[in-house]
């Protein structure tokens, strides 16, 4: 028995235990609460059998876009409408689904942008990534992410076409700083290219 994946997302945990599963890869979830002390629920998924490890981690490595976007459809708690997993608020009766937190991403993102020094202690791309960060994380804690964060996701591959990068590894923060003079001149283009990946994205 090895454990191979850990997070506090049970449905990503669940959808990665089927893609082993179709494989014939033997693994089982184990679901707990307040692991490593910060109160919050982890699953976990481990491999019954040592020998399986390499070829279920190839399998969920070669699968990390359709692991990372995986949504699937869910029923409205106030309405009951059935609704696709790219929706977030249901259009019957503005409710949220369930794990969304009602402030979006990017209204945090324009909260910041006038007065960066007040949020972030100077005007720093970097304490920008790490602000969001922080704010994943808590969030994180009772299993919750900011609204339309999933329309975030792929900046990161947006980022590395853009500016000419081969891969998108080193994250968005790191490509945008490592073409520009500083970390002040980093910020303002990171929201220069914010802009113009937000006007080209798919809005659901």
């Amino acid at each position: 028995m090895r454990e191979i994946l850990s997070s506090s997302d049970l449905i990503k945990t669940k959808f990665c235990q089927s893609l082993l599963e179709r494989s014939g890869i033997a693994c089982f979830i184990v679901d707990s609460e307040n692991r490593w002390g910060l109160g919050r629920r982890i699953s976990s998924l481990s491999i019954t059998h040592n020998g399986d490890f390499e070829a279920a981690r190839r399998i969920l490595d070669s699968n990390q876009d359709e692991i990372r976007f995986h949504r699937p459809d869910w029923n409205c708690f106030t309405c009951s409408e059935t609704l696709s997993g790219k929706i977030e608020v249901c259009p019957i009766c503005n409710s949220l689904r369930p794990g969304i937190y009602s402030t979006s991403l990017y209204q945090v993102l324009d909260m910041i942008r006038p007065k960066p020094g007040l949020y972030l202690g100077e005007k720093s791309i970097t304490r920008l990534d790490s602000y969001l960060h922080g704010i994943f994380f808590a969030l994180g804690l009772d299993g919750m992410i900011l609204r339309d964060s999933h329309r975030f996701e792929l900046f990161h591959d947006w980022v590395a076409s853009r500016l000419g990068f081969y891969e998108s590894t080193s994250g968005w923060c790191s490509m945008i700083l490592s073409q520009s003079a500083n970390e002040e001149e980093a910020l303002e283009r990171f929201y220069l290219l914010l802009d113009e990946y937000q006007a080209g994205i798919d809005p659901c």
